[in-house]
């Protein structure tokens, strides 16, 4: 029985730590990087409550590593207390060789396709345990397991009202107004912002706290506008494999924005709840 986590990290490396550095690290757990005399370097993330499900980012980052050529960080230990990562280095501004970059990479990993909409497991997203369950359908998944499973979430913690969850109720009856089927289900990042793509020399090093499953690659793209992760170079590079449907960004990314609007509204609430007004707003309800 180890009596920390630390001892537990140098039972697996074998050798001692000799330098560790907290870092910035999302919303589940704790994470530091851990620098060795011989061995390189390392990022230890451990749990802080047993509310957090830091097993399940460990599995995802390995369910990506053996199906998919999306780069991601090597896992050296995964259990519910302790995930070790390879550290991976990454630089601070994203310029346009980098956006293209990524944009091939996860045109590639969008190709990565299954029979049914959802994932092997359910997968986590800023901390929120985020259902998985299959589905034949793309809009019965999104309506059910993203935009109201979310908004319930919201409306327990207390940061949605109950008025809020019938206009919510409205606009998933009638999503085929504006929604489609895709040819077939796309494997996602899932929680593609800029603080989870690491890029270094031009190129991307790794993604990171995925939060994966299978579903149309809209709500990916519409994702990565939200912060203004990627821009004109990464869709230009995108739709040269990919093209995008007509009417993406007039019409269905505003509508695919409101799943991580109601995550941040779940875990911030604030001026979240007015951006879910106006877009509600906007498609009749």
């Amino acid at each position: 029985m180890y009596d920390s986590w630390l001892d537990l990290t140098q039972q697996i490396v074998g050798e001692s730590v000799l330098k560790s550095s907290s870092l910035s690290g999302g919303c589940v757990g704790q994470v530091y990087s851990l620098s060795f005399e011989v061995s390189p370097p390392l990022v230890a993330k451990i749990v802080t409550s047993h509310f957090e499900q830091l097993e399940i980012e460990g599995r995802t980052l390995i369910y990506l590593k053996e199906n998919s050529s999306i780069p991601v960080p090597r896992v050296l230990h995964n259990d519910e207390g302790l995930l070790l990562l390879e550290f991976i280095p990454s630089d601070y501004i994203m310029n346009s060789e980098v956006q293209r970059d990524c944009a091939r990479h996860f045109s590639k990993l969008h190709q990565c396709s299954a029979d049914r909409y959802g994932f092997e497991f359910d997968t986590v997203i800023g901390g929120i345990v985020q259902a998985n369950s299959w589905s034949s359908s793309w809009l019965d998944f999104f309506a059910e397991q993203r935009i109201q499973h979310m908004a319930q979430i919201a409306r327990e913690a207390g940061k949605l009202g109950f008025q809020d969850c019938v206009r919510i109720g409205k606009l998933c009856h009638k999503l085929d107004k504006w929604l489609l089927e895709p040819e077939s289900p796309s494997l996602l990042h899932g929680d593609a912002w800029g603080g989870n793509i690491l890029f270094h020399k031009d190129r991307l090093s790794a993604v990171i706290d995925p939060a994966c499953y299978y579903g149309h690659p809209e709500i990916e793209l519409a994702f990565t506008t939200m912060f203004n992760t990627f821009g004109r170079a990464f869709f230009q590079e995108y739709e040269q494999s990919r093209p995008l449907c007509e009417g993406f960004f007039k019409e269905r990314r505003d509508l695919y924005l409101i799943y991580p609007i109601l995550v941040h509204i779940a875990l911030f609430g604030g001026s979240y709840i007015n951006d879910l007004d106006r877009t509600l707003s906007r498609y009749g309800c």
